[in-house]
């Protein structure tokens, strides 16, 4: 029978694939935490990693993940700045995908000091580890960063984001701030912006402002991203609103089809519907002039 310290020695193998199957072996045993600790630690510090040794590391420490000094380990390598930041974005990926449902206090504490720390990529990647995590004990410090001037636009835009994911509905200031910032020239920012909206619970006031300001003008990736905001909706006044801009826009005829319209619109009244019958019936007739024109190309490709 195969027992830990019959592996221990293999992690030191001059043998690189010996290695790679030890490792792999003890990322089948989460009750072998003790004896594959030094040897994670060395390789969390390492300049390069062997070929194939990012998945078996990622998957031991995942496997791992409820072993505490495992866990400090890798708070100690995600807080030392000496260490390169792809190897960092890595232990931040780990933490993303990490089994644990609540984090460890040092996480924490380090997540905390990333997100309030110098470097934009280990913030803006902190950011979305918090927002898709569902991290709640950051709420107050994403409340100061999305509201702080000094702070850069993707911060600020990616910390409403994270907010918004669970904020019913988008704070007024958070809003107010998005909204100016879609019309912007900076196209990371608005693009950013806009998909903060499009996935953001809106109220019906915030809604009708959309379609009032930014959807008649949105450009067409803009549109695309901003339209599902209304998806799901059933407030007549939204949805009439909605059908206006949409019509108002440019763009929506040659980037929407009528059955993503007929989608976004599902839920509201009917009279919502009824109102867009003439902008359903313009983007059919694009669509039947787009397939006629490829069918009179098709016998010269």
């Amino acid at each position: 029978q195969l027992v830990m310290s019959h592996v221990v020695p293999l992690l030191r193998s001059r043998d690189a694939e010996l290695r790679r199957t030890a490792l792999w072996v003890f990322s089948r045993h989460p009750d072998w935490a003790a004896g594959v600790r030094d040897h994670l630690k060395s390789r969390l510090k390492a300049d390069k990693w062997e070929a194939g040794e990012e998945e078996l590391v990622r998957g031991t420490l995942l496997n791992l993940a409820s072993d505490a000094a495992l866990q400090s380990a890798v708070a100690v390598a995600l807080n030392t700045p000496e260490l390169n930041v792809e190897r960092r974005l890595f232990l931040l990926d780990v933490l993303e995908r990490s089994p644990l449902k609540k984090f460890p206090d040092p996480w924490n504490q380090v997540l905390s000091g990333l997100l309030e720390g110098q470097n934009p990529t280990l913030r803006l990647r902190t950011l979305t580890l918090v927002r898709t995590r569902g991290l709640t004990e950051f709420d107050g410090l994403l409340r100061r960063l999305a509201t702080a001037l000094p702070e850069p636009k993707p911060v600020r835009i990616a910390a409403i984001g994270a907010l918004a994911a669970r904020t019913t509905p988008l704070a007024t200031n958070h809003f107010a701030f998005l909204s100016e910032t879609v019309p912007g020239k900076d196209y990371a920012a608005r693009s950013a912006a806009a998909q903060v909206l499009g996935k953001a619970k809106l109220s019906e006031a915030q809604l009708v402002r959309l379609a009032e300001s930014l959807v008649p003008s949105a450009d067409s990736v803009t549109l695309l991203v901003l339209v599902e905001a209304y998806r799901g909706g059933k407030s007549e006044a939204v949805g009439k609103a909605f059908v206006v801009a949409l019509e108002q826009n440019k763009a929506a005829a040659e980037v929407l089809s009528a059955t993503q319209v007929g989608e976004l619109l599902a839920g509201y009244p009917e009279a919502v519907r009824a109102s867009a019958k003439s902008l359903v019936s313009r983007i059919e007739v694009q669509q039947a002039g787009r397939i006629q024109r490829l069918v009179e190309l098709e016998p010269l490709l």
